[in-house]
């Protein structure tokens, strides 16, 4: 059997992929942004790939999760960063600039703001960061932005501060057709690759420091950064973030 397999293309994700010589299946890999992977989901072309946890809602239908495995912030996330020329509750009516790409980001601000201030942080949203009063980046590039804006915000510092919850940014679908046969060597194939960056862990942190290319992110930075990430977490801990990213705050 030969399955279409989604990796994310973020040094987030190189924890999940160290050991690509033990996948149980033949593969085809897509190694690409967490939207194209979003998008090739809905198209059901992957059959395993990493979605933005708020997309996954809309494929549900199609996908069943893998429990427990994810990417999640307990706090500071460092890779999705708010930009800003205002405080948070200033932020009504700005011009917020978001890529498309940004899903699960938008949510989560969203959510905070709806939270915080009870309004709308994209009433304004843009896609031209030039014009910008604040900026929502996410990914490598939140690693590597050069900032003209005043103020940064940590999203999953502001998630935990509102929620008092972890932030899931992604988790793993596979199709419902598949997930029965392949589920637990799946699984075994994530742990093993978490236990081999761990394991080889300084290693793989100067991979991701020459990835991000940027002065200042050396090896002890993509350390920190690493430190802040959860790769597994609890079933409850997935259902808080979604009845928060569903509007249910209380």
């Amino acid at each position: 059997m030969e399955l279409n397999v989604g990796e994310i293309s973020f040094i987030n994700f190189i924890p999940l992929s160290r050991r690509a010589e033990d996948f149980p299946y033949a593969r085809k890999l897509f190694s690409l942004p967490p939207a194209r992977l979003n998008r090739l989901c809905r198209e059901r072309i992957l059959d395993v790939s990493p979605v933005s946890f708020f997309a996954y809602r809309g494929i549900e239908k199609d996908y069943a999760r893998l429990e427990n495995f994810c990417i999640a912030a307990n706090s500071e996330v460092k890779s999705v960063e708010l930009f800003s020329n205002f405080e948070i509750g200033e932020l009504a009516g700005r011009r917020v600039f978001a890529a498309e790409e940004s899903e699960n980001s938008v949510g989560a601000l969203k959510a905070i703001c709806k939270f915080r201030g009870n309004f709308d942080v994209f009433e304004n949203r843009t896609f031209d960061i030039e014009s910008a009063d604040a900026a929502l980046i996410i990914g490598d590039k939140a690693l590597a932005f050069s900032s003209r804006f005043k103020y940064k915000f940590d999203i999953g510092s502001l998630w935990r501060e509102a929620f008092n919850a972890p932030l899931v940014c992604s988790c793993i679908a596979i199709r419902r057709e598949i997930f029965d046969l392949v589920r637990e060597k799946i699984a075994n194939y994530y742990d093993a690759s978490l236990a081999e960056f761990q394991k080889n862990r300084k290693k793989y942190c100067l991979e991701a420091a020459e990835k991000i290319g940027k002065n200042g992110f050396d090896t002890a930075a993509a350390d920190a950064y690493y430190s802040g990430l959860l790769y597994k977490i609890g079933e409850a801990e997935f259902k808080r973030t979604r009845e928060i990213l569903d509007g249910k705050f209380a």
